[in-house]
């Protein structure tokens, strides 16, 4: 009897599973990469969502700092002192919202007094806290510094 050899010698190329497999690992990677991109710009518009919530803080401290150091908007309104620093929206002794509403300013002064008799340091205490609204969620973001009263009525 003769033996029929089906086997096919010097046989190249790829079987059918082996491309399909390489097309799946492909289109992982691609997705992956896809993702990546949109994950990118999420960030980046976060990103700038807090730099312009810092603009917004830098220009209420610049509008701070050209104003007389008794002027209204520098006094502790509710004269909790420095225990409602931290208050914000309605319960700050100051609010305002940005021009385009996606931040709201707070800020809160505390006048610095001396503890044994009372006097007063000629320096308040500002905090002043952000908080952006925007699609990504609320973010908040607090700056403190001190303003003196550099002479008489200034």
């Amino acid at each position: 009897m003769k033996r029929i050899d089906t086997h096919k010698s010097g046989q190249a190329g790829f079987a059918l599973i082996e491309v399909i497999v390489c097309i799946l690992i492909f289109s992982i990677g691609i997705l992956a990469v896809a993702r990546l991109g949109v994950e990118s710009t999420r960030g980046d518009t976060m990103a700038g969502k807090l730099s312009e919530g810092a603009i917004a803080v830098q220009d209420q401290i610049e509008r701070m700092l050209s104003m007389p150091y008794g002027d209204d908007m520098l006094k502790d309104k509710n004269g909790d002192g420095t225990t409602g620093l931290d208050k914000e929206g309605a319960e700050a002794d100051h609010i305002r919202t940005t021009d385009d509403g996606v931040h709201v300013v707070s800020w809160n002064v505390a006048d610095m007094i001396d503890p044994a008799t009372g006097d007063s340091f000629n320096f308040k205490r500002i905090r002043v806290i952000v908080e952006s609204n925007s699609p990504g969620g609320a973010k908040k973001t607090t700056y403190d510094y001190i303003r003196g009263q550099l002479t008489e009525g200034t």
